[in-house]
């Protein structure tokens, strides 16, 4: 079982403990966890992976049943982490497309990834911010929808039908809009199109990670378009939209690699950066969300809101 399924249903990881537990590498199955506090300070720490990570009811629903509060952890979020759990497991044995590999387990690491852009406690809080504006973004196919579908007896329009909802209602439409964003993303299926390999790391020096650890380019499609994902302390997984951005990487001295990952995520964090020691401390410290990622869900919202100022 993993470590999903044993996790407290309020403790909600968005940086889940089977990903992290690959920088466990001590006795004491642990990892250094770098945490920004009270501002600039760094506090480091050694925990557990199931200890770090997660926010408490990040993923909690208000104004609803208890029974329905988890849903979106235990019912969308855990399954998305089980399955790409198995993957991973795969990801680090040798002859990796061969054999067990198959396209469900593509499509269940292509979905983890996606999901790691935009399921940390900052685009929670967006998605929350912004939804009282977006249910109301009617659209053609949504009127033709709600033609269909109206309630018996309601003759209001589907804005009436909206102001009518309960806070209950609303919270679960909610819900099921944000699971239904990660579930049909575009993004999940180009990563799935896209020439996937593992590099191993031989350098002397040993990969990071963080809760901001995707590496990607702004457009996936274009030419030269990747992105990277730390799987280990010594190990990278890339997709690329050709192969030959994998012969590209093996020729990069080792130590470059890791060194321009390592600023990636590094820079890119918010509140954790993850290594298997110490040893890295300065450079941690030096660069620690220097560069704030962008939050794919913030650029979603923010189309959308043009496009309705345009018409």
């Amino acid at each position: 079982m993993s470590e999903s399924r044993q996790n407290p249903a309020h403790k909600h990881h968005y940086i889940p403990a089977f990903y992290l537990k690959r920088w466990a590498t001590g006795v004491d199955g642990k990892l250094t966890e770098f945490r920004r506090v009270h501002g600039n300070r760094i506090a480091v720490r050694r925990a557990h992976p199931n200890a770090t990570g997660f926010m408490d009811r990040l993923y909690e629903l208000q104004h609803v049943e208890p029974a329905a509060a988890s849903i979106l952890e235990t019912h969308f979020f855990a399954p998305i982490d089980n399955a790409a759990s198995d993957a991973l497991d795969l990801l680090d044995q040798p002859n990796i497309w061969e054999g067990n590999w198959t396209a469900r387990r593509t499509s269940a690491w292509s979905r983890f990834i996606y999901s790691l852009l935009v399921r940390s406690p900052e685009d929670v809080a967006v998605f929350r911010r912004e939804w009282p504006r977006e249910i109301r973004q009617i659209d053609a196919a949504d009127e033709e929808d709600y033609k269909e579908h109206a309630p018996p007896g309601f003759d209001g329009s589907i804005l009436d039908l909206i102001d009518s909802m309960t806070e209950r209602e609303h919270e679960l439409s909610m819900a099921q809009v944000f699971a239904y964003c990660i579930d049909s993303s575009r993004v999940a299926q180009e990563i799935n199109n896209l020439h996937w390999s593992v590099y191993n790391n031989f350098s002397d020096r040993t990969f990071l990670t963080s809760d901001r650890p995707v590496i990607r380019t702004a457009a996936l499609l274009r030419k030269g378009g990747h992105l990277l994902l730390p799987i280990g302390p010594r190990k990278l997984f890339l997709a690329a939209t050709d192969d030959t951005m994998a012969a590209g990487l093996s020729k990069v001295r080792p130590r470059d690699l890791v060194a321009y990952v390592n600023q990636a995520v590094t820079e890119g964090a918010a509140n954790y950066v993850y290594a298997v020691d110490e040893r890295q401390s300065r450079f941690i410290h030096n660069r620690f969300g220097k560069t704030p990622q962008p939050r794919l869900i913030e650029a979603v919202f923010a189309t959308r809101r043009e496009r309705s100022l345009t018409g």
